[in-house]
C-alpha cells in the first residue's frame, strides 16, 4: 500500500462514494492533508488503517451493547430492571378517517 491515498483510492478501499470520503475528511473522523493551499487531499495510509480499526471496535462495542441483557442486575443495583426495548402498545382496532384508535359509539336506545 502507498504512503499516502488520493481520495478516489480512499473511496476504492472503503467501497464508498469520494463525496463520503469528503464528509468523513471534514468531520475529521478521516486525517487527511493537502499538498498546497486548493491541492488535492491526501490521506495517510496509517490514518485510514486506524480509522478502520476505529470503526471495526466501535461496531464490535455497540453489538455488544445490544446482546447485553438488562434483566440481569449488579449485586448492589437497587434499581428494578426492565426490558431494554419495549414495543408500543397497540389497539385492537383503527379508526379509518384519523388512523387513530377507534371509539364505541353510544347507540341511543329508542325504546324510552
Amino acid at each position: 500500500m502507498r504512503r499516502n491515498l488520493r481520495v478516489d483510492e480512499v473511496a476504492a478501499a472503503l467501497s464508498c462514494s469520494k463525496t463520503s470520503v469528503y464528509r468523513l475528511i471534514e468531520t475529521g473522523d478521516l486525517p487527511a492533508f493537502k499538498l498546497r493551499p486548493g491541492g488535492a487531499y491526501r490521506v495517510p495510509a496509517g490514518g485510514l488503517e486506524r480509522f478502520i480499526r476505529a470503526r471495526l471496535a466501535a461496531q464490535e462495542v455497540e453489538r455488544l451493547a445490544l446482546t447485553f441483557d438488562d434483566n440481569v442486575s449488579a449485586p448492589n443495583d437497587t434499581r428494578r430492571a426492565q426490558p431494554r426495548f419495549t414495543e408500543p402498545a397497540r389497539p385492537d382496532r383503527l379508526d379509518r378517517k384519523t388512523g387513530g384508535p377507534a371509539h364505541e359509539k353510544e347507540i341511543p336506545d329508542s325504546r324510552a
